[in-house]
């Protein structure tokens, strides 16, 4: 009974240091510098994009980096969690609303860094899941950015096709370089003069 009472004891006593040890590391994390520094959300190829498309579409929204499962529900009487799990990490580099925020498009901007195998696995994963969802997609290549007129002639089909057969891709424009072409982008908005934005 002795040896049973102080295996008892020993497990309390274990329990609080671990406790007591667990809430000193955690103190002194809180305490130090946490190591994060920011950085521009958009890459410099993809800012320019945004502003063309923002100065381009402006009775629409744009948002950019959106998460599928910000704008993906699941249907009701399929497995929630099995299915978010499909598309929890991957991301559409812009989504186009309706001021209401009634969803138009989304845009993927392709590039040669991102055609990896893994990469092409997710754009398969997400081109099924908006077919099935009605959103049509827009895929545009970061090497040959659409001017304003290709953007203003995509949204203005899309827009009529809006109530009918939205499933599908809209191909846009593909495989050019723009490498004639010099890029400049900052978070500064007087980069992105007159010329920029065509």
């Amino acid at each position: 009974m002795k040896t049973l009472l102080f295996c008892l004891a020993a497990l309390v006593a274990a329990l609080f240091a671990s406790m007591f040890v667990r809430a000193l590391a955690k103190q002194r994390h809180d305490e130090q510098d946490w190591p994060f520094v920011s950085q521009e959300p958009l890459s410099q190829v993809e800012q320019i994009l945004y502003h063309r498309l923002v100065h381009t579409l402006p009775d629409l929204v744009v948002l950019a980096q959106v998460p599928l499962s910000r704008f993906l529900r699941v249907k009701m009487g399929q497995t929630w969690r099995e299915w978010q799990e499909r598309i929890r990490p991957m991301t559409i580099d812009y989504l186009i609303c309706d001021h209401d925020f009634a969803i138009i498009a989304a845009i993927d901007l392709g590039d040669r860094a991102r055609d990896l195998v893994t990469r092409k696995k997710a754009e398969a994963t997400i081109n099924r899941a908006l077919a099935a969802a009605r959103v049509p997609l827009v895929h545009w290549r970061a090497t040959e950015l659409p001017s304003a007129q290709t953007i203003r002639s995509v949204f203005d089909e899309i827009r009529r096709d809006r109530y009918g057969d939205v499933g599908a891709v809209v191909p846009g424009l593909v495989e050019a370089d723009l490498t004639a072409s010099r890029i400049d982008a900052s978070n500064d908005p007087t980069m992105f003069n007159e010329e920029t934005l065509k």
